[in-house]
């Protein structure tokens, strides 16, 4: 019997090239941490993507994998670029503890 779940559903993680793996949880951070340093609301990214501010939430959260073309939308909206979004590294040392 085949499955008929979303491929976002299925898939554990992205990939980046270099076949980094890129964790859901770790774009979430990074989203969640360029949305504060520009002093953005869930509210205002989520209007400015034209989402539910609680979609913004599960993705900040890890629980949910955004599409490629929404990673797009948020990287605009945040004034960065996609590679920002699927760096395998965190932003900072804060960060960094939040992951592990």
């Amino acid at each position: 019997m085949t499955s008929l779940t979303a491929p976002e559903e299925s898939l554990p993680a992205m990939t980046t090239d270099d076949d980094d793996v890129i964790d859901t949880l770790t774009i979430g951070r990074r989203i969640r941490q360029l949305r504060t340093e520009r002093r953005m609301t869930l509210d205002d990214l989520a209007a400015a993507v034209d989402r539910a501010p609680s979609q913004l939430s599960m993705i900040e959260n890890g629980k949910r994998e955004p599409k490629l073309t929404l990673l797009r939308t948020i990287a605009r909206a945040l004034g960065t670029d996609l590679d920002a979004l699927l760096e395998s590294e965190p932003l900072d040392e804060r960060a960094t503890m939040e992951v592990s």
